[in-house]
């Protein structure tokens, strides 16, 4: 055994994480032989690693784990401690943490969650003495490249990786995973964050050839910034990243001042700032492993134009349907395609997309690859579904099975061949082919919603990718005044010297300016009160005023409900066939400033149609950004109405996405409505806020 000052000057310390995967040792505190007890399982990884590392096991009152002696203390192993698991109390936690270090411990995996408030200082300390914390909280460690496998149950190795918060998520995951013929190539559970963070795991996966896909859950973003850099440097690797995206289900806001903050959720964010980095967001694990599945097949997702083939005409039909409500695209053959696909099939068969093989699957299985080989070698298509009673001839037809399995990896074969993804829906997704299929590189679905779903999100990794952006805040620091809302009036000065066009008005102070309305402005006119945010909400708005005489009587009114004040006369926008937009943009605490376009309006918190991104966003980017505003169709030609003047609304936000970066103390604009017509953009209310980030 070797002295207490020996460990002391154990060296090696260096704060990074190589001791999470590439341990020298590790030792499990809290080693047990009950198979019910996180010890148990964290003591048969150690052992199971023996081969590459020792492995040692501490516990006072249990001599022997598995048939290997325990240690009472760690003072009594026989080297230096490396990574230190700890399955004990929280209570015993802070000191077995003083022991190790002083021992020269470089890592803990703190398994046990009830640390209490003493967290923060323990992380503190481990990082002061240059070792590292993994929790508490965690769930294990996974990585195949070390033969690392701290984990509760097993996991089959394979190219996905795991970056979570939560220990339930990477187990539900791994276990979705095998069941599509996928594995890890590492699993890192983060439990709490106090220490070891989301962002330096992910930044230590980029160039990974093991790695090609990254699956992420994070209960929180403290990282932000960093986080996007990393997913960035992952997309750049050639790796891709899919988040599971929480929190779509929190209501609005009741205390925000703006609609912008009423209908944004955190998680729209998060979807915004993933798509910034080249990631995708999707809200179950099930999706996950479906775009897994896919991403992890012989071909790729190059597109969204997607051939489907099958051998009974409903299923085809359904499965165009669904295809179709996701906006992916089954388009008619060209004719050249459709006759090379006649000369395989019967004259009975449809043969342009979608295909239905009538009967020729039973003449000849063959056939199957056959027709899928001449549509995926055409170019006119980016992915293909067949759907239907394919991988079940091995179940009913056993005559079959070997021709059906041979059919199979022909299907792998043609998409890497041709580099088209190819997936099966089948009735009989556990079948012996279904698992042939697997292993040749075709992902394999039950149900055509997963089948389409999982093209669907594949597909988006050809749409995202990394681009350039400016940081957090902006480069004029936020002003120490105490005012936090424009008036309208000094939101429209401020935002026309920045070339945001508003109509004609006039602020009303006093009886003398009222009077000027008549001789610079034309009626008809909105009054309004100048100092009300949600103006309509209290009677401080009036449309349509028609003449000098009404406009005294409406002011006079105003005053009367709300009080003295100022108010803004303004020209009403008359134009025919208007649509009413909702522009803003506000500064993210985690992600930086984000830019909301959509439909607007007093209903705007009614029908959120509205599509997010990180700012600053280009004239083509927040023309991408209107493609997903359901509502964008009222935009265009429609009942003999002129299209409308997209062009200068999309110019809009990109304007307002770059003026937050250099207007000082200001960390939100709104402008709603903003009323498109035939002939440009015309603002008609507008928000600001100042101070402090939200």
């Amino acid at each position: 055994m070797l002295d207490v000052n020996e460990f002391r000057t154990f060296t090696g310390v260096d704060g990074d994480l190589s001791v999470f995967h590439q341990p020298r040792n590790i030792v499990v505190v809290g080693a047990s032989a009950s198979v019910e007890k996180w010890g148990y399982w964290m003591a048969r990884g150690a052992l199971k690693g023996a081969d590459v590392r020792p492995g040692y096991l501490v516990n006072p009152r249990t001599p022997e784990v598995a048939g290997v002696a325990t240690y009472a203390t760690m003072a009594e192993l026989p080297e230096a401690p490396d990574l230190v698991v700890l399955c004990t109390p929280g209570s015993s936690v802070p000191g077995l943490v003083d022991e190790a270090i002083a021992l020269g411990a470089r890592g803990f995996l703190c398994i046990t969650a009830d640390v209490g408030d003493v967290q923060t200082k323990m992380a503190s300390d481990i990082r002061a003495k240059g070792a590292r914390l993994l929790g508490p909280n965690a769930m294990g460690l996974f990585d195949q490249a070390s033969s690392l496998k701290m984990v509760w149950g097993d996991l089959s190795p394979g190219r996905v990786a795991i970056v979570t918060q939560s220990g339930g998520i990477a187990l539900e995951l791994s276990a979705l995973l095998a069941r599509r013929g996928l594995g890890i190539s590492r699993m890192v559970s983060l439990g709490n964050q106090v220490d070891v963070t989301g962002y330096e795991e992910l930044d230590g996966l980029a160039g990974r050839q093991d790695t090609n896909l990254v699956v992420v859950y994070l209960e929180d973003f403290r990282d932000g910034e960093r986080i996007l850099k990393a997913m960035t440097r992952l997309h750049e690797s050639g790796q891709r990243v899919v988040v599971i995206s929480t929190g779509r289900s929190a209501g609005a806001q009741a205390t925000v001042r703006s609609h912008t903050g009423a209908i944004t959720s955190q998680s729209e964010v998060v979807d915004a700032a993933c798509r910034a980095a080249g990631a995708i967001t999707v809200a179950t694990p099930s999706a996950a492993a479906n775009v897994a599945s896919v991403m992890g097949g012989s071909g790729s997702v190059r597109g969204r134009r997607v051939a489907v083939v099958s051998d009974g005409g409903g299923q085809a039909a359904i499965a165009a349907d669904v295809l179709e409500q996701l906006s992916l695209h089954v388009n008619p053959f060209s004719p050249s395609l459709a006759h090379a696909v006649g000369q395989v099939l019967p004259i009975q068969a449809a043969l342009s997309n979608p295909v239905d093989l009538a009967g020729a699957g039973e003449q000849d299985i063959f056939n199957f690859a056959r027709v899928i080989g001449l549509i995926c070698e055409s170019g006119e298509v980016d992915c293909l579904v067949l759907t239907g009673y394919f991988a079940n001839y091995c179940i009913d037809v056993p005559s079959l099975r070997d021709n059906e399995f041979e059919v199979a990896r022909q299907l792998g074969e043609i998409a890497r061949r041709t580099g088209v993804a190819i997936v099966v829906q089948t009735y009989s997704p556990e079948s012996a082919t279904a698992m042939v299929l697997r292993e040749a590189g075709v992902a394999t679905f039950g149900v055509i919603e997963d089948a389409a779903s999982a093209l669907d999100y594949a597909a988006m990794f050809a749409e995202v990718a990394p681009r350039p952006r400016a940081g957090l805040t902006s480069d004029v620091p936020l002003e120490a005044s105490s005012r936090t809302e424009f008036s309208y009036w000094s939101s429209r000065q401020l935002l026309s010297d920045h070339a945001i066009t508003f109509p004609q008005a006039v602020l009303i102070d006093s009886n003398g300016a009222l009077e000027r309305v008549a001789d610079q402005l034309t009626f008809p006119v909105a009054l309004k009160a100048d100092w009300i945010a949600h103006k309509s909400d209290v009677g401080g708005l009036v449309l349509n005023i028609q003449s000098a005489d009404e406009l005294r009587r409406v002011h006079a009114s105003m005053v009367e409900k709300l009080g003295n004040g100022s108010f803004v006369a303004e020209e009403m926008d008359t134009r025919p066939d208007i649509v009413e937009c909702i522009v803003s943009v506000r500064r993210d605490a985690l992600f930086g400033a984000v830019v909301t376009l959509g439909l607007g309006g007093a209903n705007v918190e009614i029908f959120q149609d509205v599509a997010h991104e990180l700012a600053p966003v280009s004239s083509d980017e927040a023309t991408a950004m209107l493609t997903r505003v359901r509502s964008s169709v009222l935009l265009g030609e429609w009942r003999g109405r002129g299209a409308r003047d997209v062009d200068a609304l999309t110019s809009l936000v990109e304007r307002l996405s770059r003026l937050i970066f250099t207007l000082e103390g200001v960390r939100e604009i709104e402008l709603n409505p903003v009323r498109v017509g035939r002939g440009g953009v015309l603002v008609v209310d507008a928000l600001v806020l100042g101070n402090s980030i939200v």
